[in-house]
């Protein structure tokens, strides 16, 4: 039974120290002023910890060709002071002679970083606070769940499926035969039409009609290449999130100054799964043509099946649970790695009631939590996709076409379009 070990590097150190002067002493007379011995305020540094499972004859396994991926888990701590600052002066008035009250003065000094104490909720000798988590438990399952998918669906699957452009292997002029007969049939059956489109009719052609045949021929020509036998497959799938949120809030000073503050958490998570198998490759196999092809075929056939796999993992899906005949799976992990960071900025000082601010609260510190974690690939589901990806000019091009198409189709327009 594999062991688990657990090993940590790094340390946090003191920060620098700060002091807190009270001078109440009377204008022109002795400095007695009232000190707050030093203390540590905040820790920084890194600590790095990482725990993994020791598996038995792991070199000699390897040696023999095998693939382990045990689970692991590694977190990265980090504290910093981007810019120590100070704390704020106040005074009841200007330090002037010619302003001096009677009754005397009071000077607050809070000296040193004291920026990174506020922020920790006056608890000292901490490190730099991190903000609570943006990204929900429950998306984060969801995308877990879309890339094991995906990695699950490219399973046996070839960079084409060919099975809609020919229907057997003989000899090389035959493989080029059926997309070049796709071609002309498609220039047959819509050249008049394409004469009349409009641009976003003919957006769509190129794209779904034109294109696929020169993948297709791509596909061949690059198929033609491979050597035959035994080989092993790579299926990857890798999808990321980002969020952030812009937070603020004040330092209050004895209720004479108060520091407006800032707060940017970011949380960044990036999920990625790997699918090994072992199969026999074929010219068939290499050029596009698979088991797996033939049996999705009638998803990919059926109208803006596409449009339905921008918003939901239904195909991947359907892709995923369907059998890969003559795929053995070797190996394969599921992998998490995510960030998130919490930047706190000291922005402007206010003085409030009689008092006056001689010198307002600055500084810039951070905190930040790297998370890596490593276990099988999760099950295949079907669910509403993390991202919609209409940032991708290519989607939003689709969309406004399909858009355009589908309106003038309900609306009509020019003669010869309905």
């Amino acid at each position: 039974m594999s062991d688990l070990r657990i090993r940590t590097r790094g340390t946090f150190v003191d920060g620098p120290t700060c002091t807190l002067v009270r001078d109440n002493s009377s204008c022109g007379g002795a400095i007695e002023p009232n000190v707050v011995p030093p203390f540590i305020p905040c820790k920084v540094g890194i600590i790095e910890t990482m725990g993994d499972y020791v598996t038995p004859d792991f070199h000699k396994r390897q040696a023999r060709g095998e693939f382990i991926f045990s689970s692991m888990s590694q977190t990265k701590r980090v504290s910093d002071l981007n810019s120590a600052g100070s704390g704020c002066v106040r005074t009841t008035h200007p330090l002037t002679p010619p302003n001096c009250l009677s009754g005397g003065r009071e000077v607050v000094s809070w000296n040193g970083p004291w920026f990174p104490f506020w922020i920790n909720g006056s608890n000292p000798n901490q490190p730099i606070a991190v903000g609570e988590p943006i990204i929900p438990g429950e998306e984060v399952l969801d995308l877990c769940t879309e890339v094991s998918t995906k990695a699950a669906a490219e399973r046996g699957m070839a960079s084409a499926n060919l099975f809609e452009d020919a229907a057997e292997i003989r000899q090389t002029l035959r493989l080029f035969s059926g997309p070049f007969k796709y071609l002309f049939s498609f220039f047959n059956k819509n050249g008049k039409r394409m004469r009349q489109m409009g641009p976003a009719e003919a957006w769509l052609a190129y794209r779904y009609g034109i294109k696929p045949f020169i993948n297709s021929v791509e596909t061949i020509a690059g198929g033609l290449k491979l050597p035959v036998g035994i080989r092993r497959q790579t299926s990857r799938a890798s999808l990321t999130i980002r969020r952030q949120r812009l937070s603020e809030g004040e330092i209050n000073h004895d209720s004479t100054c108060i520091t407006k503050v800032q707060s940017l958490t970011t949380d960044v998570l990036t999920v990625r799964a790997m699918a090994i198998d072992e199969y026999f490759a074929s010219v068939g196999s290499n050029i596009g043509f698979t088991a797996k092809g033939l049996f999705t075929l009638p998803w990919e056939l059926l109208p803006f099946s596409f449009v339905a796999d921008w918003f939901v993992s239904f195909g991947d899906y359907l892709k995923a649970i369907t059998p890969a005949p003559g795929y053995k799976q070797i190996g394969g992990c599921l992998v998490q790695d995510r960030e998130l960071r919490t930047t706190h900025f000291a922005l402007a000082s206010v003085p409030q009631g009689p008092f006056i601010l001689l010198r307002p609260d600055t500084g810039i510190c951070s905190g930040s939590l790297k998370t890596k974690l490593r276990g099988p690939i999760g099950a295949p589901g079907v669910v509403i996709r993390s991202d919609f990806k209409f940032s991708s000019l290519i989607r939003v091009a689709d969309t406004l076409a399909l858009l355009s198409v589908v309106a003038r189709s309900y609306f009509g327009g020019a003669p010869g379009h309905r």
